[in-house]
């Protein structure tokens, strides 16, 4: 963050938030003064289980130690999942859609000692597994690696 820019930027998709801070006192002290303000005016509590905070990938071992105490909430290291969508730092890697490519083997193995015509499995793949994943890559383009697995194992199955 810019020194002269915002303490605190964010971002709010319904009930989830992202907020973006340079991490000294000063930020830190801010957000959780505005989320205990949102919190007694609204009634609602933060979840701090679900709640945690990210660090650039070497930041050293007391700041997070400190961010734990002042936040209450526990660190994530890149990448990590917001609303489904891979958050990654650098060059899109397979691994970090695994969990897109699983669905669609998990829902395959299923079927897969089902005696099923030709027709029955075309109409599986069309109307539940390419269905599957239309979220994500509508975010995020997966590398071509991802969507060449996924076909690989369509394909199998049929």
């Amino acid at each position: 963050m810019h020194r002269n820019g915002p303490q605190i930027t964010y971002l709010a998709y319904a009930d989830d938030i992202v907020i973006f801070s340079s991490g000294n006192s000063r930020s830190i002290k801010l957000i959780m003064e505005q989320i205990r303000k949102y919190e007694r005016i609204s009634g609602q509590m933060v979840n701090k289980d679900k709640s945690c905070f990210v660090t650039r990938p070497k930041t050293c071992a007391y700041r997070i130690n400190r961010l734990r105490v002042c936040t209450g909430f526990l660190d994530k290291k890149f990448p990590f999942t917001y609303l489904g969508c891979p958050i990654y730092i650098g060059k899109k890697r397979i691994s970090y859609f695994d969990g897109m490519v699983s669905k669609i083997i998990k829902r395959l193995n299923a079927w897969q000692g089902n005696i099923l015509s030709c027709g029955g499995r075309q109409v599986l793949i069309k109307s539940v597994i390419q269905s599957l994943p239309i979220y994500i890559p509508s975010a995020i383009n997966p590398p071509k690696g991802t969507l060449e697995l996924m076909e690989r194992h369509i394909a199998n199955f049929f």
